[in-house]
């Protein structure tokens, strides 16, 4: 569990994508530099290494072909983007509190990310001889049995206990609150590839049948593995590899960015060397417990300034009070801070804190913001957090009439017939494996911070994925499926489109008729939907007429975008 709590407060980072797309550090065509200016918009400009990652994000989101007018076209989309992205600054929009706390935000986590990428990312390479190995991986199933220990600790006295005699159907009715589990000696049963917990499913693939693992830490805790049998698919050809190899050097890819980084997080906890004062610890499990409050003023004034952790090299050690920890803890989710349960947690949450501050602190130590593809990143990003607040004002402005509310729901009452509603949360990933790591995430963590974390859903930091209540008609071919299980359940990966999503069904409504008082807001936001294209190409025309523009379209079109 450690590596979870930890790279939780660290790495929470958004992806955006949309209008304004990220570009790609190393992004290059036109001139050598990679910065062939396609428009000036105002004082802004739209390069060739904003356009390509973004066109490419379009043609391959929307299935559409390359063409020369369609490349001329999304550059007119760019630019009405960055109009109102000129309007939005004009009118002091960044000024704007929300504005400015969500830019705060957004802002360290590119600097966390970008710091990761730096010192553990980019170098990374993935040779043939791993996409073999991961292929027999994934034509191969495990029949195992293990036994659970939260610390490792308890995890080697468990081996020891095996080493004197014990057996795993002794100690497993010790160790698992799971019936089947504690019934069955810690068994497993077969389970193929991309099924189990990444490091657990590390070490059984090569563990000897019939050898015993000593402690394995996984993201719930530790693990002794029994590997009972091993059945590889047979007559694999070289055909079958090749067909699947680009799939197979993606997720290995995957796979070893998640290893970096849990790498690079416990080896700025073993730098740090943090030391413990058993007061400060004791005073934040009681605040946990609930069996400590901060009373009054001068008796919080003492419980802040108790001494909570010591870290840093011997050269420059710190101390972090209760209060410290307080005010970092106040940059993490409501999630994350009640998936603290224990002490054990607690610690891990504040090794999560004091490796984020100190990622920041190197970012700038470093003068990594100088980078200018990290300037690049932050500008766009930027953009195109501005660009979103600057587009729903203009959209909540969009006027609807009572009279025009009251006509659409008597025109479409058979539409609103009664219907079943359900609550349902989701977590939009890019893959398949993706998702299934979201999902043995959600087993130690709340569905809103895990949605925070991988979703790639626009605004799914904010919302924890909560789609809202939604009618069996308004899913497509998902509605089938979670109108099926019972509210509480989770399900997935489902694919969806070109990407997957796992949902939580959170309650189920009865069936019941509408009213038109019920309806108002879902009828109002629909026409506001269908007058927003209008509104946003008569304000882009407006603007276009208020701020110059000079573009290149034939540049656009002449983009080499195999580079």
């Amino acid at each position: 569990m450690r590596f979870w709590v930890v790279i939780a407060s660290v790495l929470c980072v958004t992806l955006f994508v949309a209008w304004i797309a990220i570009p790609d550090s190393g992004s290059a065509s036109g001139d050598a530099s990679g910065n062939e200016v396609l428009a000036h918009v105002g004082d802004s400009e739209i390069t060739d290494a904003d356009y390509r990652p973004a066109y490419f994000s379009y043609i391959g989101d929307t299935g559409l072909p390359d063409s020369p007018r369609r490349r001329s076209d999304f550059l007119d989309r760019l630019i009405g983007v960055k109009l109102l992205v000129v309007d939005a600054k004009r009118r002091g929009l960044e000024q704007s509190q929300s504005y400015r706390a969500g830019a705060a935000r957004a802002t360290e986590k590119l600097k966390l990310d970008f710091y990761v990428q730096q010192m553990a990312l980019d170098t990374i390479e993935v040779r043939e001889a791993e996409l073999r190995q991961m292929f027999l991986r994934m034509n191969t199933s495990i029949h195992a049995r293990h036994l659970y220990a939260e610390s490792v600790e308890d995890a080697r006295l468990l081996r020891d206990r095996l080493d004197a005699g014990a057996s795993f159907e002794e100690l497993a009715q010790e160790v698992f609150d799971d019936p089947e589990l504690a019934n069955s000696g810690g068994d497993l049963g077969y389970f193929g590839f991309d099924e189990m917990d990444p490091v657990f499913e590390d070490a059984a693939y090569v563990l000897p049948v019939g050898q015993v693992s000593d402690p394995v830490r996984t993201s719930q805790g530790y693990s002794i593995i029994e590997v009972l049998d091993r059945q590889p698919k047979p007559l694999l050809t070289e055909s079958e590899f090749a067909q699947r190899k680009d799939r197979v050097e993606q997720y290995v890819l995957y796979r070893r960015h998640a290893d970096a980084r849990k790498a690079l997080v416990e080896h700025i906890v073993d730098k740090l060397d943090l030391a413990y004062e058993p007061e400060g610890v004791a005073i934040l499990v009681g605040f946990i417990r609930g069996s400590i409050t901060l009373g009054d003023e001068a008796a919080a004034l003492e419980v802040l300034a108790t001494p909570l952790v010591t870290f840093g090299d011997a050269r420059d050690r710190r101390t972090w009070t209760v209060g410290d920890f307080r005010e970092h803890a106040q940059h993490t989710s409501p999630e994350q801070r009640e998936a603290v349960r224990s002490e054990a947690y607690l610690r891990q949450f504040i090794e999560g804190l004091i490796v984020r501050q100190h990622m920041l602190e190197q970012f700038d130590d470093q003068a990594m913001s100088r980078d200018r593809s990290f300037a690049r990143i932050k500008e766009n990003t930027l953009d195109k957090l501005l660009y979103e607040r600057a587009y729903d004002e203009h959209a909540r402005a969009i006027a609807v009439s009572e009279d025009s509310v009251r006509s659409y729901f008597d025109t479409h009452r058979a539409e609103f017939a009664p219907e079943q509603k359900i609550l349902v949360d989701e977590i939009l990933v890019e893959s398949r494996a993706e998702a299934r790591h979201a999902m043995r995430a959600l087993e130690d963590n709340p569905f809103g911070d895990v949605a925070a974390r991988f979703s790639v859903r626009p605004g799914a930091d904010e919302s924890g994925g909560r789609l809202g209540y939604v009618a069996r008609k308004q899913l497509g071919v998902l509605g089938d499926t979670l109108f099926a299980v019972p509210a509480g359940t989770t399900v997935g990966p489902i694919a969806v489109a070109d990407k997957f999503g796992v949902f939580r069904v959170v309650e189920k409504t009865d069936a019941t008729e509408a009213t038109f008082e019920d309806l108002r807001p879902q009828i109002e936001e629909l026409i506001r939907q269908q007058g927003k294209r209008a509104h946003m190409r008569a304000l882009v025309d407006s603007l276009r007429r208020e701020i110059q523009v000079i573009a290149y379209p034939e540049r656009a079109i002449s983009l080499d975008l195999r580079t």
